[in-house]
C-alpha cells in the first residue's frame, strides 16, 4: 500500500512541478473549480513535504532501551529504534483525487486531440504521401539499462 500511495503523488506532481508545457498546466488548472483546486494544491503540498522530503512531522523515530524487569536482575537487553510513519493517506483522500484526475483528463485527452490533428497537418504539408509510404519502418530503440548506472547530465 505505501509504494503506491507515495507512487500516486510522485507522479501527479511531477506533472505540475516545471518543464516546458508551463503554459498548458496554466490553461489545465483554469478549467478547475475552488474545490478541486484546493485538492490539487493539497496533494502537491503533501508529496512536497511529506514524500519527496520525507523526514517530516508524519514520521517519528525514538531510541528504545528494553531493559530486564527488577525481578530478574538489572540489565540492559536491547537498543533498537522504533519507527511510526504514515503510510498513506486515508481512502476518501485518494477518491477525490482520482474525481480530480478523471476532470484533469479529459483536459489532457482534449489537448492531446487538437496536437495530434496539428501534426498530421504539418507532416502532410511537408511530405508527400509517397515519401511516407516508401519509408522503412523503423522498430523502436531498445532500452539501454548501462546507462542507469551514469550520473545525470544538467541540461
Amino acid at each position: 500500500m505505501e509504494c503506491f500511495s507515495v507512487y500516486i503523488f510522485v507522479k501527479y506532481g511531477r506533472c505540475f512541478k516545471g518543464g516546458v508545457r508551463r503554459n498548458a498546466e496554466k490553461q489545465l488548472l483554469a478549467t478547475l473549480s475552488p474545490e478541486d483546486l484546493a485538492l490539487h494544491q493539497l496533494v502537491i503540498d503533501i508529496r512536497d513535504k511529506y514524500i519527496v522530503h520525507s523526514v517530516n512531522d508524519l514520521e517519528l523515530h525514538k531510541v528504545r532501551v528494553w531493559l530486564n524487569s527488577e525481578e530478574r536482575g538489572r540489565k540492559i537487553n536491547n537498543v533498537n529504534i522504533e519507527s511510526h510513519y504514515l503510510a498513506g493517506p486515508e481512502p476518501q483522500l485518494f477518491e477525490r483525487l482520482k474525481h480530480l484526475i478523471n476532470k484533469l483528463l479529459v483536459w489532457i485527452d482534449a489537448e492531446k486531440k487538437r496536437e495530434e490533428e496539428k501534426l498530421i497537418e504539418l507532416v502532410g504539408k511537408r511530405y508527400n504521401l509517397n515519401d511516407l509510404y516508401s519509408r522503412k519502418a523503423e522498430s523502436p530503440d531498445e532500452i539501454d539499462y548501462s546507462r542507469v548506472v551514469q550520473p545525470r547530465r544538467n541540461p
